[in-house]
This record gives C-alpha cells, sequence and structure tokens, in this order.
C-alpha cells in the first residue's frame, strides 16, 4: 500500500535482519506524539484506519530508543491503550 503523504509512504516496510536478533522479532514505534507526527500526516493516518488499521499506545516492558524510532517485542507489551486521531492531530481533516 501506497500512503498520501507522509515519510512512512510504502508500508509494510521490506524485512530488515537488524529487527530480528536475540532470539526475538522487534518491532518499531514511535516515543511520543511529535515523533508520531515526523513520519505520519492526519491523512496518512485516515487512510490506515479506513484499511482497518488501529492507532495503539503501547506500554512495553522491553525497548530499545533508536534516534527515530523505539523498538519493541511484542512480548514485552504491558497494556495497550485504543487511540483516536484527535489525540495525535488538532487540526481537522480537509474533506
Amino acid at each position: 500500500m501506497t500512503l498520501t503523504e507522509g515519510i512512512s509512504r510504502d508500508l509494510p516496510m521490506g524485512f530488515d535482519s537488524k529487527y530480528n536478533f536475540g532470539g526475538k522479532d522487534w518491532f518499531c514505534g514511535c516515543a511520543d506524539k511529535t515523533s508520531f507526527q515526523n513520519w505520519f500526516s492526519a491523512l496518512d493516518v485516515a487512510e490506515l484506519t479506513e484499511m482497518g488499521f488501529e492507532l495503539l499506545r503501547l506500554d512495553v516492558a522491553e525497548f530499545i530508543v533508536e534516534p527515530v524510532q523505539v523498538l519493541f517485542t511484542k512480548e514485552g507489551v504491558v497494556s495497550q491503550t485504543q487511540l483516536n486521531i484527535g489525540d495525535l492531530f488538532s487540526r481537522p481533516l480537509k474533506s
């Protein structure tokens, strides 16, 4: 799939062995609202949610902070909360 705006235009991203180490699969996330907005626009999020994706805030016990992302394992997820697009973007989407 190709998103209209944002840095992450083409998803899913291809396999990269650097995200498979220590016998675990590592997934990418954003540390905060600002970093999320650097990766995705409001339009990108609307397109993803229309395709059935959910926005989740994850609390994780196992993670690695990198300069532009946070890596985490699914096994390390302690809790999750579904977010609404309005939680991340204050301006309304254009129709």
